[in-house]
């Protein structure tokens, strides 16, 4: 037989084979080094030292193996923890319903109470308790179980039927689940310790139960449950206490980390613009979401750190730079607004100047932006705009144009003979977007050709119809030229685009205007906007019931109004996407007669008789009278720009001008009506209401 062979012994030292052992020690579940020195203590200075511990330390020292635990949480340590409760000083009164070292466990720690799950964010102040939501379903009863519980028990617990919940809610303390509803009463969870001794309680009363009994149990379980109301609140008010001073700590951590930051940046490349940033550039920096995270560490990666915040000054860097180039641009703009200004509007002003161009309708033409993109080391003055506006107006003009011919050529290939089509009486544009705000859904704005051009909503559109970026710095000063710098959202404006109308609401209108042209009396395949402004008649709508005490009498654009706001046909309105879609049930006016359903798709109109006109004439001079309010704007006509409303726009005539209000000076042209500043009720001669024996001797409705 062979001879065994002799085991290997691997040589070791006395340190590697302690090591070992300590390690293995630790694993197999032995007192580690720091227990055993204070297990090692003698008992009476172990218990002086429990005796200057917080709450908070006693609890985690009980914590640690069992025999501090049996040490501390025996009955007859009870002295120690009211003793280091009161020395604490900065906890909340321990009441007599929950011990201490519970108490202190569901103020600092994070385990569940029932089962140790760990992570258990908000405690159940109300039950005093800290559970998981699995033990919080375990140990409590439900609304309807309670319920049940109780009404079988004795119906004179809940009292009357209509003060049942009130009663429920007042006895016992009641959660509610992060995820529930205060409204539903399934998310409602009562603590079974807490129901259970109640139920304990009226079974030991003495039978038969006598209403007295009754009424003393139930008010004192309200009054017990009112004491725990109360410490809650209680517990409540000191963790947001707690709160408020764990926030200023990290606060003076976080400024202190962030100091030593700078200290590192000043000793990078970047630190010369360190010195550069502002107060508020450097307190947004220290906000930033790493130097947070990496005060609250103890070795916090640099690196990572002085990289975020060399991207943090890059970006403010560019910002600035962004700020002063657009500061430059806007200064440019305004040149050019001087520019387009001087090129339109001569003294006496006159309504078709205030037709012309907008800064968004030329900052995107290629000779424009040339200059006023041009670098900062290039100087742009008035002069620079002045030598090209000519040419840019006219060929903004011939766009424009052009652009509106495009847009109405299919609907007016019917109509239109040798006349330009932007000149034709039935060539109108009816806008019902922002414009109407304040004018209720009756009124619409209606425009003839150039009038169009200075309608400020088709210089509104979405951002989705740009090509530039809206990061850029040209675009965004562009956009947003012309709109008030205290808002908080800027308006964005773009260049002049008919778009803003639906085709089909181009079709219709049109329509509904070439019948109202046609009763008139005038060709509205050859009539012109002059024509149309020239002609003096009125019309009656044939499709409304006219009593014998309403008869209305239209003026042309307050007919077009009528027709498109009391008789639209099935179209989908031009703003509805915009939020203006307009159902003809909130367009009904009741002075306006009953519709007649009758031949929906036509509109029907009669021309006014002559022997009427006289009595028509008369009551318009009052009703169109020139009016003074808010919806009425003024341009002045020795001004180059000013424009406003009632008393405003009186004085301003006084003190600028030298001039007392009259009438007079609209006739003579010192005033003109703002067409685009105006509402449409400023606009659009009202209809007037005809005498009922006028009514009843010219028309033969029924």
């Amino acid at each position: 037989m062979p001879p065994r062979k002799k085991p290997r012994v691997t040589k070791t030292n006395k340190e590697s084979t302690e090591r070992a052992a300590l390690k293995s020690a630790q694993n197999s579940g032995g007192p580690s080094r720091r227990s055993r020195l204070l297990d090692d203590l003698p008992a009476d200075l172990q218990l002086e030292i429990i005796r200057h511990l917080h709450p908070r330390d006693l609890f985690n020292l009980a914590r640690t193996c069992k025999k501090f635990r049996a040490l501390t949480l025996q009955r007859s340590s009870e002295s120690i923890w009211k003793a280091a409760w009161i020395r604490a000083g900065d906890l909340p009164e321990c009441p007599a319903f929950v011990s201490e070292p519970a108490l202190i466990h569901v103020l600092t720690s994070s385990n569940c109470q029932e089962c140790g799950h760990h992570g258990v964010r908000k405690p159940i102040l109300s039950w005093s308790r800290r559970y998981c939501a699995k033990c919080v379903t375990k140990l409590s009863y439900g609304y309807t179980d309670l319920w049940n519980e109780l009404h079988e028990l004795d119906k004179r617990l809940l009292g009357e039927w209509k003060s049942h919940e009130d009663n429920i809610t007042s006895m016992f303390n009641i959660h509610i689940s992060s995820q529930g509803s205060a409204r539903r009463r399934d998310h409602w969870r009562f603590p079974r310790s807490q129901v259970d001794t109640f139920v304990a309680a009226y079974q030991a009363l003495s039978k038969p139960v006598t209403d007295e009994s009754c009424k003393q149990l139930v008010d004192g379980q309200k009054a017990d449950a009112a004491l725990r109301r109360q410490h809650a609140k209680r517990c409540l008010e000191w963790e947001e206490e707690q709160a408020k001073a764990m926030e200023a700590e990290m606060e003076m951590k976080r400024k202190e980390f962030f100091t030593a930051i700078l200290a590192r940046l000043k000793q990078t490349e970047k630190g010369s613009e360190v010195e550069s940033l502002s107060m508020g550039e450097l307190d947004e920096m220290s906000r930033l979401p790493i130097v947070l995270h990496a005060a609250k560490l103890k070795k916090p990666d640099w690196y990572k750190i002085l990289k975020a915040m060399h991207d943090f000054m890059e970006k403010k860097q560019r910002r600035r730079e962004d700020g002063e180039r657009e500061k430059l641009l806007k200064a440019r703009f305004e040149e050019l607004d001087n520019a387009i200004l001087v090129q339109y509007v001569r003294l006496p002003r006159k309504l078709h100047m205030e037709f012309r161009p907008q800064v968004i309708d030329l900052a995107f033409m290629k000779d424009i932006k040339a200059i006023v993109d041009a670098p900062a080391s290039e100087t742009v003055t008035f002069d620079s705009f002045k030598q090209v506006m000519p040419s840019i107006a006219a060929h903004w003009r011939r766009q424009c144009k052009e652009e509106l011919e495009n847009w109405l050529l299919p609907t007016l290939e019917n109509y239109c003979m040798s006349i330009e089509p932007l000149n034709l009486a039935i060539a109108v544009f009816v806008c019902e977007g922002d414009c109407l705000a304040g004018e209720g859904k009756d009124k619409v704005r209606i425009m003839h050709y150039p009038e169009v051009l200075g309608h400020k909503c088709l210089r509104k559109l979405p951002l989705c119809m740009w090509d530039e970026p809206p990061d850029d710095v040209y675009w965004r000063t562009a956009s947003h030229y012309g709109s008030n710098p205290e808002e908080i959202d800027l308006e964005t404006f773009a260049p002049f685009n008919v778009a803003h109308f639906a085709p089909k609401d181009v079709d219709v209108n049109v329509e509904k205007m070439a019948q109202i042209v046609s009763a008139l009396g005038l060709d509205s395949a050859r009539a012109t906007v002059q024509d149309l402004e020239a002609c003096d008649r009125r019309l009656r709508c044939k499709k409304c019931v006219v009593a014998p005490d309403k008869d209305h009498v239209y003026t042309w654009e307050a007919a077009l109004n009528h027709s498109i706001r009391r008789h639209p046909k099935q179209r989908k309105s031009a703003c509805d996407g915009l939020g203006f879609g307009l159902p003809v049930d909130f367009l009904w006016d009741e002075d306006e007669g009953s519709v007649d359903e009758s031949d929906e798709d036509e509109d029907a109109w009669e021309l006014v008789k002559d022997e009427d006109m006289a009595a028509v004439r008369e009551l318009e001079a009052t009703a169109h009278a020139p009016k003074m309010g808010v919806e009425s704007w003024w341009a002045c006509a020795r001004c180059p720009l000013f424009s406003d409303w009632g008393e405003d726009i009186k004085r301003h005539l006084l003190q600028k001008h030298n001039i007392e209000y009259s009438e007079e000076c609209i006739r003579d042209g010192t005033l003109f009506l703002h067409r685009d500043d105006s509402a449409p009720s400023a606009l659009i001669r009202a209809p007037i209401l005809l005498p009922s024996s006028n009514a009843a001797g010219s028309s033969s409705l029924t």
